[in-house]
């Protein structure tokens, strides 16, 4: 028979474990948003995020994708109580995704004022 704090640690597990994956999953999601809308002429509003891109777009690309991993794999393999990497990665992810939403409608309000003044 298992016993059953086994059984919840492996539970604990598996919830920060998809926690994870939707914080760096949301992560790209505003990367590619992001890089979608330079593409189409917008600044970029993040003052950190805009200080490193003027260092170029490829030290942009490693503090992106490279800062986050660190941070998830960091979460995954700490043994701080489950709760607060629960928390760090769901309101990460909130941000993340915030900022991916507000992307994809300042590229589509551009649109739909292209269409109507044009």
């Amino acid at each position: 028979m298992i016993p059953v704090d086994m059984l919840v640690s492996m539970q604990i597990d598996s919830l920060k474990c998809i926690l994870a994956t939707i914080f760096y999953v949301t992560n790209v999601i505003d990367y590619y948003t992001t890089k979608k809308a330079l593409e189409a002429g917008f600044r970029e509003g993040n003052p950190f995020a805009a200080r490193i891109m003027r260092s170029g777009w490829r030290k942009y690309q490693a503090a992106k994708m490279l800062g986050p991993l660190v941070f998830t794999a960091y979460g995954l393999a700490s043994e701080d109580p489950f709760y607060i990497w629960r928390v760090c990665f769901i309101i990460g992810a909130g941000a993340f995704l915030t900022a991916s939403i507000q992307n994809m409608m300042l590229m589509a309000g551009r649109k739909v004022a292209k269409k109507g003044g044009g």
